[in-house]
């Protein structure tokens, strides 16, 4: 039961990371395009 809840806590964990890492990366690519335009 324990086990399990730790691996949907990491898993969770996890999948907020790169919903993040998606974002700012999605962000820096805009900055960037923006300044490249500029």
């Amino acid at each position: 039961m324990v086990r399990v809840g730790q691996g949907v806590g990491l898993i969770h964990r996890l999948w907020h990371s790169m919903v993040l890492a998606s974002v700012l990366l999605a962000w820096l690519g805009r900055g960037l395009a923006k300044t490249l335009l500029v």
